[in-house]
């Protein structure tokens, strides 16, 4: 009897016995989670990849976003810079090979048949250049300007001599004998779209930037100014506005500092001008000008 009970007890207690090893295991893998591990490179490397892989992505980004906002548009207005003054030398180049056409010509029509072939290309770099200012803005050369102001002129391309010529006089930081021969061709651009009092302005605008100028051959670059504005005044039938402007035209002329040769030159010039006027004026030379 005793031996059945001994059996029996130990029946009983094998669950307790097997709940406690149990227990004893779960005890030790939770202090195994609470000590802290001590992780290899690689374990460290592994942790950190994630952060390092936003990191990089973060800094492309900006990259990215700075070559956007800096480096293209910067690289994009300097082409454009570089574009705009090759189409003004181009066009240069062929309004040279037109005057070298009549130079050479044994006859006029073969000039004017020179002048009907360049013509089409000119009327095209006026137009490229004209998209190209509107990106590069002030930018654009005086010297450059006035090119391409003269010959949309010479193509009666109002809009896009007076576009031209408004960038040019808007330079104001241009040295004073540069400004004046923008306004010049200012004066030109308004008389000839029936803007007689803007181009009196301008003229007079032209003659009071260099009015201070001391320098040798001033006085026949104001010369050019008033000569320019007797005609433009003669060829819009304002006969008193010539006569006045001619008698300043006159005293530029007859300065010290204009050679005989060039006041010449600047006279023949006129008088050249007013000629292809034929009855289109019904002014006269004015009479301080014939007398030189």
């Amino acid at each position: 009897m005793s031996d059945d009970a001994n059996s029996h007890l130990d029946d009983d207690e094998r669950p307790s016995a097997y709940l406690g090893v149990v227990i004893e295991n779960i005890e030790g893998r939770l202090k195994k989670l609470e000590e802290p591990k001590i992780k290899t490179t690689i374990e460290k490397i592994k942790d950190n990849a994630s952060f390092l892989a936003l990191l990089i992505g973060i800094v492309l980004s900006v990259l990215s976003l700075g070559n956007q906002l800096w480096s293209q548009p910067h690289q994009e207005l300097e082409r454009d810079i570089v574009e705009f003054n090759k189409t003004s030398n181009e066009v240069a180049s062929l309004r040279q090979s037109i005057v070298s056409a009549f130079q050479t010509a044994k006859d006029p029509q073969s000039a004017q048949i020179a002048t009907q072939m360049v013509t089409p290309q000119i009327i095209a770099d006026i137009q490229y250049a004209s998209s190209l200012l509107k990106r590069i803005g002030d930018h654009a050369g005086v010297a450059q300007l006035v090119i391409l102001t003269n010959e949309a002129i010479n193509l009666h391309d109002w809009k896009s001599a007076m576009q031209m010529i408004d960038a040019a006089t808007s330079k104001t930081d241009q040295p004073p004998t540069v400004l004046s021969e923008a306004y010049r061709y200012k004066g030109r651009v308004l008389f000839l779209t029936d803007d007689f009092i803007g181009g009196a302005a301008a003229f007079e605008k032209a003659l009071t930037l260099i009015q201070d100028d001391k320098s040798a051959g001033t006085d026949g670059n104001r010369a050019m100014i008033a000569l320019d504005w007797t005609f433009f005044a003669m060829m819009a039938n304002r006969c008193d506005e010539a006569n006045a402007v001619g008698r300043r035209a006159a005293a530029f002329v007859s300065s010290n500092q204009v050679s005989q040769m060039q006041r010449s030159a600047l006279l023949g010039l006129l008088r050249s001008s007013i000629g292809q006027l034929g009855t289109g004026t019904s002014c006269s030379i004015p009479e301080s000008l014939q007398v030189i």
